[in-house]
């Protein structure tokens, strides 16, 4: 592992396994199979001919990793985080998990196309999230391009997966 993965690792084990308390998030939404049950096609069946996915899903190293993430310190509950808080975690606790296993995909345009998905996803929910939560102007109008970008790049990269799907 290069010093760059390890820290990448750490902070998606901490979004994977965080608890659900503290982003209060569905049991529809957690977990492996529902992230792969949200993918296209080509992601799962690129991920599942992948060897690198079962061995991330097994890492049990990775279930610890979380205990020393600084977003855990305000206790197992969320205690003292903010509404707003609470819901760009959920955003992000729930594209992790397809992004990290789009990104196991063997070939790497995939996997770049396939965790890309969740991504932009991600930030729609966040922007959305933060329509909902703002008062000012300015970031009402960052949001609303946020989700106006990152819908259109998740038109492009499904067009681009269907082509090679054929």
């Amino acid at each position: 592992m290069t010093n760059r993965t390890l820290p990448i690792l750490a902070v998606s084990a901490a979004l994977l396994w965080a608890p659900p308390a503290l982003t209060q998030q569905s049991s529809e939404t957690s977990g492996h199979a529902a992230a792969m049950s949200e993918m296209p096609d080509i992601c799962r069946k690129a991920v599942q001919d992948s060897p690198m996915a079962e061995r991330m899903r097994t890492m049990p190293m990775m279930q610890g990793m979380m205990q020393d993430m600084p977003m855990m310190q305000g206790g197992q509950s969320g205690a003292g985080m903010s509404e707003a808080s609470r819901a760009y975690i959920m955003a992000m606790r729930k594209t992790h998990p397809p992004m990290m296993m789009g990104a196991m995909a063997s070939d790497p345009e995939i996997a770049f196309l396939c965790a890309m998905l969740p991504h932009h996803q991600g930030a729609v929910d966040m922007a959305r999230a933060a329509l909902d939560r703002t008062k000012s102007e300015a970031v009402r109008e960052i949001a609303k391009e946020t989700i106006e970008e990152n819908e259109k790049g998740m038109k492009e990269i499904r067009a681009e997966l269907d082509k090679r799907a054929r």
